[in-house]
């Protein structure tokens, strides 16, 4: 199933939801504790987000990697903090 998801410049974005987890996110995601001890877990992995759709969908749906959120950084206007010292909450970090 998908929702209809667009950028501030009316873009569609590509997005999917499930009823359930797969077999892989749920053998990922039960080895995670182990590769990242000192890290607190606070939900399951969820089949109708992922943390794109977190981030930028409200959890509504999950949105495929790049080159999605790509469109997403540009038609919503988000910009590239330099500084560390510029960063404040709220943010959002994108790694690659």
């Amino acid at each position: 199933m998908t929702i209809r998801l667009q950028t501030a410049k009316a873009t569609d974005i590509p997005n999917l939801q499930f009823s359930e987890v797969s077999a892989y996110e749920r053998n990922w995601n039960a080895s995670l504790p182990e590769k990242y001890p000192d890290v607190r877990f606070r939900t399951n992995v969820s089949p109708i987000y992922n943390c794109h759709g977190l981030t930028f969908a409200s959890h509504r749906t999950r949105i495929p990697d790049p080159p999605s959120i790509a469109v997403i950084l540009n038609d919503d206007r988000y910009v590239l903090i330099k500084e560390h010292g510029d960063v404040k909450p709220g943010d959002v970090v994108i790694y690659y």
